[in-house]
């Protein structure tokens, strides 16, 4: 008896030192982002329980779940960003610095110049307006493609990152599998799930377990990532970026994003393309947002163009010569029926009015092509000019606004446009948010480290060891004493 309970003493002071050691490693663990809380795995022997080794409380298909909302996040974010840079490029109509209040400053201008024709001052206002416009137009182009060309630089980063983190990954699956069976794996295993976890933030993976520890990943869309090796993303990348650049799926342009030569770009109408994830935004803002944006504003710079050149008595319409407004890369021609793609970023004032560029100011009040100054009371062409601001025009319905109206509700509808769009994702956002800080609160409770309750289960296993050393202090002394009377 007194050797069965020295035994027993000593299985609960080893069971009190294990559990306190995991509870020392749970406090120390819970400031590292993706630590698990450990628990001692126990079971029933001969001497009361024995200890099998160390088990974490993941909750892998809560993990899952809230992983795939954070790549939701992620490519909200991406999306965001970019539409609320162009939404304050686009200015707002309360303080006037809009691109429907530069063509009503533009339009009061040529009013003015109308009623005085004779005023040089007027007529230099009404060229400077019409620059104004123009210069305004050229930066909301710019800003359009700097932020595509942002998102390119984007994805061609979150790619590198996640081929990385398949590397790692697959480094982790090769230490875990020659853990011996009764060995301790978990801290790899805490590594690899936040691995998992910052890779599922720029795409979704589906992560399947085997016998023997490790994982093999897979896209959303069932294409293989990790398996016995790595099948690495490729991006091509590249700082070229312009209005006339677009991702065509296998015909070149700009660059798609392929694994094994499977096509994943988002977008692209792939079978398994991407659809979710930080990249999926990325080229998003690429390839759809930021292109139906320049559409828009190279509908309202032709359409704009256009007008002007129809409103001058000087040019004939059956050969149509350069307006107000042109082209800059073919200045002397004269605009076309159909939209000209990237024209908001080169439009420009005719060389032939801007005296800065050896023309005459003179001829916005009489024509862009007139061969004389002419009556300089007459101011009639001033308001043909002004004029073409209360007509509707046929807008390309590519661009998705209304397809017949003024020039300045045109501009106004680009402004609302692009706000809509932001003030909706930024409530499907929030909405996102909420969402994955619920999901991942209740990740940290089911296996995160409740810092009370671990200080104070150390407190009772402390307890439990000084009861057991209790037990085996008396066992000793009653063998000693046995000991004396033989």
């Amino acid at each position: 008896m007194i050797s069965s309970a020295i035994a027993s003493a000593l299985a609960g002071l080893q069971i009190a030192s294990r559990r306190t050691e995991i509870a020392a490693r749970n406090i120390s663990g819970s400031t590292v982002e993706g630590y698990v809380r450990k628990e001692g795995r126990f079971s029933s022997g001969p001497l009361g329980l024995q200890y099998d080794g160390i088990i974490r409380a993941a909750d892998l298909p809560l993990a899952r779940e809230a992983g795939q909302e954070r790549a939701g996040l992620a490519g909200m974010e991406a999306e965001l960003t970019a539409r609320t840079s162009l939404v304050q490029r686009l200015g707002d109509p309360r303080t006037g610095n809009d691109l429907g209040s530069s063509l009503t400053r533009l339009s009061q201008a040529l009013t003015q110049l109308g009623n005085r024709p004779d005023d040089i001052v007027l007529q230099q206002e009404a060229v400077d307006s019409a620059g104004e416009t123009a210069r305004f137009l050229n930066s909301l182009s710019k800003e359009v493609q700097n932020e595509r060309l942002f998102a390119q630089r984007s994805i061609a980063a979150d790619v590198a990152t996640a081929n990385d983190r398949l590397a790692a990954i697959q480094k982790l699956n090769e230490e875990i599998r020659v853990v011996p069976p009764q060995g301790d794996a978990s801290d790899l295993l805490d590594a690899r799930d936040k691995a998992v976890q910052e890779l599922t933030t720029i795409l979704p993976v589906r992560v399947s377990q085997r016998p023997d520890g490790t994982v093999t990943l897979l896209t959303e869309t069932g294409v293989t990532l990790l398996d016995e090796k790595v099948h690495e993303l490729q991006f091509a990348g590249g700082d070229a970026m312009g209005p006339e650049l677009a991702y065509d799926r296998g015909r070149g342009g700009l660059p798609g994003l392929t694994v094994d030569g499977i096509d994943l770009t988002p977008g692209s109408g792939a079978p398994q393309a991407i659809r979710t994830g930080r990249l999926a935004g990325s080229f998003a803002v690429r390839d759809q947002v930021m292109p139906q944006a320049q559409r828009q504003l190279d509908a309202l710079a032709s359409t704009l163009a256009r007008a002007f050149q129809q409103a001058d008595a000087t040019i004939g319409a059956s050969t149509p010569q350069a307006g107000l407004l042109v082209d800059s890369a073919a200045p002397d021609a004269g605009m076309g029926a159909g939209t000209v793609t990237g024209l908001a970023g080169r439009l420009t004032v005719n060389p032939r009015v801007d005296p800065a560029r050896g023309g005459e100011v003179w001829r916005v009040r009489t024509g862009v092509n007139a061969t004389s100054p002419g009556e300089v009371g007459d101011g009639d062409q001033a308001r043909r000019f002004a004029r073409i601001f209360e007509q509707s025009y046929d807008f390309d319905p590519a661009a998705g606004l209304a397809s017949n109206t003024s020039l300045i509700a045109y501009a106004n509808q680009i402004t609302d446009a692009q706000q809509a769009g932001k003030s909706a994702l930024e409530a499907n956002k929030s909405y996102q948010s909420s969402l994955v800080t619920s999901l991942e609160a209740r990740l940290a409770d089911n296996q995160g480290v409740d810092l009370d309750k671990e200080l104070q289960d150390t407190l009772l296993f402390e307890r439990s060891y000084a009861a057991s050393a209790q037990v085996l202090q008396t066992a000793t002394r009653m063998l000693d004493e046995l000991l004396q009377r033989i």
